[in-house]
């Protein structure tokens, strides 16, 4: 059940006097930071376990189009981690106001959707089934369909299929191969297989492939690897080559290394943003279990640093979002983590080019709610956050309390900083 909010409220907290002050001294930072957020969308149901697992696209009319995951059956106990028998994947259009079938998997059966990517018509949906098979799927908005595409290359792979990245003319399969991972482009249109592995004179040993991402005519892959600097540390290691592969694939791509303190291994992921130039996210721990260090890196000739920060709760990593807004602008968002409450606030902050954190501000999204985990996506005049909350029933069952997970989609308007 999905319900149009027009009542539920944005509460963003009190401000002590010195503070409005100087909000008053400065028009812009009042207009962003004390406006409330606009509520789209809810869904939310007892008994049934929902949540939003990745998103598609959103427009300057409010549109929204994100991948919804669901589970079908109740759960017998509030402790049952399988939760239910079966999965169900819609995509939620917000545009045309409905959901179109994805998929339905048995919730034993190992899976994962991997990067959607927009083409000229709709939307690859790529599927990891098994870690042996990949299926492919096209969300075309205009027909309101999805449609399974045949993949002319060998849809099964030799080796542990890790990951799988969808881009405009084909996907990137990351398979593991003994002690490191062949990166491999497939196209859509033909059985024709480019390996881009990176040198490992240029990267040292290969430890994970994080992500992939494409902009301006180039494919940028991102992962971690040790033996370039030192043995002992995980250095992030990006690679891009040009869309339209050269003849020479290994030779043509361009590689850095980041250097990371940060002897527990790192993590990155491209930042979704409207910049001309690609942005990089990293999570890097010094030790197992410790909290991690985020930062914020821009791709220009060399990487440069724009903003860290060093988080406080070890389980801050997975609770945090980063858009890249404006012309060179970031928005940080994070899952607020307050002694003896419950963490029902998304704390933000706009950052600018030069790593200054030009506002601060805390909203409250999910009152009398637990927040799960959170996405950003903006425009060039909005940014939309999705969060997946738990909620408690009012009423205690016979063998214990239970919670569902539900999600809400809002927009933050921001115009005016952009400006």
């Amino acid at each position: 059940m999905v319900l149009n909010l027009t009542v539920r409220k944005r509460r963003v907290s009190s401000v002590c006097p010195l503070l409005l002050a100087y909000y008053l001294l400065t028009p812009i930072l009042l207009s962003f930071s004390l406006v409330q957020a606009e509520p789209l969308v809810v869904g939310y149901e007892y008994d049934i376990d929902q949540e939003v697992v990745g998103v598609l696209s959103v427009d300057q009319r409010n549109n929204t189009v994100f991948i919804h995951k669901k589970y079908l059956e109740s759960r017998k106990s509030h402790y049952d981690p399988k939760r239910s028998k079966h999965i169900v994947y819609e995509v939620m259009d917000t545009a045309l106001g409905k959901t179109i079938p994805l998929l339905k998997i048995n919730s034993s059966v190992t899976h994962e959707i991997g990067r959607v990517a927009k083409v000229n018509d709709g939307y690859m949906i790529p599927v990891i089934r098994e870690r042996k098979r990949i299926e492919l799927y096209k969300y075309i908005p205009g027909k309101q369909t999805i449609q399974p595409v045949d993949l002319p290359g060998q849809a099964t792979t030799q080796g542990s299929l890790h990951q799988t990245f969808a881009l405009a003319n084909g996907y990137i399969t990351i398979v593991a191969s003994r002690d490191t991972f062949n990166v491999t482009f497939n196209a859509y249109n033909n059985s024709i297989q480019t390996q881009i592995n990176p040198n490992v004179d240029d990267i040292g040993k290969m430890l994970t492939v994080d992500d992939v991402t494409e902009l301006n005519g180039r494919i940028y892959i991102v992962g971690s690897s040790v033996g370039k600097i030192s043995n002992s540390i995980s250095n992030v290691w990006i690679c891009s080559l040009e869309s339209q592969f050269p003849k020479d694939v290994k030779n043509s791509t361009a590689c850095s290394i980041l250097e990371m303190d940060a002897a527990s291994g790192t993590r990155s992921k491209f930042i979704e943003s409207t910049h001309a130039i690609p942005s990089l996210q990293v999570l890097s721990r010094k030790i197992a279990f410790s909290p991690a260090t985020v930062r914020i890196f821009r791709l220009e000739t060399k990487p440069r640093t724009v903003w860290q920060r060093d988080l406080t709760f070890v389980e801050d990593g997975e609770n945090l979002a980063i858009a890249g807004i404006c012309k060179d602008e970031y928005i940080f968002a994070m899952i607020a983590r307050y002694k003896k409450s419950v963490p029902a606030n998304i704390d933000f902050r706009e950052i600018t080019s030069n790593g200054k954190e030009k506002k601060v501000w805390s909203q409250e999204i999910a009152a009398g709610d637990t927040l799960v985990n959170i996405y950003l996506s903006p425009t060039p005049e909005h940014f939309f956050y999705f969060a997946n909350f738990r909620k408690f029933e009012s009423v205690r069952r016979q063998d214990g309390w239970y919670d569902w997970i539900g999600y809400s989609v809002d927009k933050f308007n921001i115009r005016e900083a952009c400006n």
